[in-house]
């Protein structure tokens, strides 16, 4: 069955995208968004882009702009007094930097907290921030860490203060025309000490209810400077002023982050929404702030994720997607040619298409043999379901376009034995009774294949980190976690 015989309640949302454009250049970028308005939007790993399209909460786009195509816009630099994170670089590649943990503490945590590690391995910082909601967790840090967004437009280039950047829920200083190419993070100095907390409904793929950064500057036990943002608690991310001034000159005892948390209230008037009351977030905005400071005194800021991050990322050592030199233009028209399991498929429909409907509804076709392994489960990033393996990394692939796997290897579940008999990670299933209905043991399965080639040996820990993207309705979860080491054994 084609994209275009499915029943109505099938199809994804009610927008069609008529052009996948990948310019070469940023100028070039620049000119094809300014000629074409609101009708074109920049896309790059596109977990927030295509899930508004589907909710129909971005309405008459018809073009997709790519910049992957565009050399060293995936780079993390290091120059000098500042680290430069690229356009393209992903919160996977932030959480397993090295530079960035040693220079930007807070960011390397709020990136670790975003999603799973599925979603991480597509969603962009810049992505993030352009989205501009307040619960969105890098927003804390970039705006404690005082960073400055380069942007290139019709006018030429500017820099625009993190402060300045977002002018609103959802509404930024971007006009029609700009591509943000970067952002500029001051590092922290020596004597600085940062964190950064998140309060969500579930320990992962949550979107928070409060989220705050803290980073002090110290002379000995004495704060000699304060930085408190805090997010998801008003519509813009707010400054702790009162809380900030409280704190500077004094020593972090138990008394002084008493009476600095107390202040937080002149500084946020916080929203009722689905996840919490403004009751209940002024609240916890007290008890997480005074659990944060708390933490500053006693080398808190150094526990969280420390170690090998699990990133289900079996790819290039710098988590940097290898270009593919695809078309400059790509329409429902034309074709894409994507390896699936092993064999090259060349099909059209990838323009307005996600990568989980494709493989099930265009490339099974186009490749005769059933590719409906990978399931739909939300539609939004949240259940692992649609979990494949793109270039060897894991990705939710309804929330990849289609057209952005033109030139790469796809690997679905069922291309994980090939011949009809089961791999490891299959037969540790079977033998562990990890098999329930079966809906979502696919997810599970492609996200395990993922972890081993990235760990080898997996203990408890790992396995709970690397399934954090893929939920199972009707278990428990022991006997998948008994299977996924029982496999990690194996390798």
């Amino acid at each position: 069955m084609t994209a275009h015989q499915l029943h109505p309640a099938q199809l994804q949302g009610a927008h069609h995208i008529a052009e996948f454009l990948r310019p070469r250049s940023i100028d070039e970028a620049v000119r094809v968004l300014a000629d074409r308005g609101s009708r074109a939007r920049i896309i790059a790993g596109g977990t927030d882009l295509l899930l508004e399209l589907d909710r129909g909460a971005r309405r008459g786009i018809d073009t997709l702009v790519d910049l992957s195509e565009i050399p060293d816009l995936d780079q993390i630099r290091d120059i000098g007094d500042e680290l430069v994170i690229g356009c393209l670089v992903t919160h996977g590649q932030v959480v397993a930097s090295s530079l960035v943990s040693m220079f930007a503490r807070p960011l390397v945590q709020a990136c670790g907290e975003i999603g799973a590690p599925q979603l991480r391995n597509r969603a962009t910082i810049v992505g993030n921030i352009v989205t501009a909601s307040p619960a969105n967790d890098t927003i804390t840090p970039l705006r404690a860490l005082d960073a400055t967004v380069e942007v290139t437009g019709v006018d030429g280039s500017r820099s625009i203060p993190f402060a300045a950047f977002h002018t609103g829920f959802r509404s930024t200083a971007l006009v029609d025309g700009d591509v943000v190419t970067a952002i500029r993070v001051p590092k922290m100095r020596p004597t600085e000490r940062g964190v950064f907390a998140k309060l969500g409904l579930r320990k992962a793929q949550a979107i928070s209810v409060l989220h705050a950064t803290a980073i002090l500057d110290f002379d000995g036990d004495v704060v000699l400077g304060a930085k408190i943002a805090i997010g998801s608690a008003t519509p813009v991310i707010v400054r702790a002023d009162g809380v900030e001034t409280e704190l500077v000159g004094a020593v972090l005892t138990a008394e002084a982050i008493s009476d600095a948390v107390n202040r937080v209230h002149e500084s946020i008037a916080p929203i009722d929404d689905v996840r919490a009351d403004a009751t209940y977030r002024s609240e916890q905005a007290e008890h997480m702030l005074r659990r944060m400071l708390a933490s500053l005194t006693e080398g808190g800021d150094r526990d969280q994720h420390d170690g090998a991050p699990v990133t289900l990322w079996a790819g290039s050592g710098d988590h940097r997607w290898a270009r593919t030199d695809s078309p400059e233009r790509t329409t429902d028209e034309t074709s894409i040619r994507v390896t699936v399991n092993g064999q090259s498929v060349e099909a059209a429909h990838a323009a307005g298409m996600t990568l989980l409907h494709w493989l099930r509804d265009v490339a099974s076709e186009a490749a005769d043999t059933s590719l409906t392994g990978t399931k739909e489960g939300c539609a939004e990033g949240e259940c692992g379901a649609c979990t494949v393996l793109m270039d060897g990394n894991a990705v939710v692939s309804c929330l990849v376009s289609a057209a952005q796997a033109d030139g790469r290897s796809i690997t679905t579940i069922e291309g994980v034995a090939g011949d009809g008999s089961h791999d490891v990670v299959q037969e540790a299933f079977l033998n562990n009774g990890a098999v329930q209905c079966g809906y979502c043991i696919p997810g599970f399965v492609m996200s395990v294949e993922a972890l081993r080639a990235e760990h080898g040996a997996i203990d408890r820990a790992t396995a709970v980190a690397g399934l954090a993207g893929n939920l199972c309705r009707c278990t428990g979860y022991y006997k998948i976690i008994d299977a996924v080491i029982e496999a990690g054994g194996d390798s």
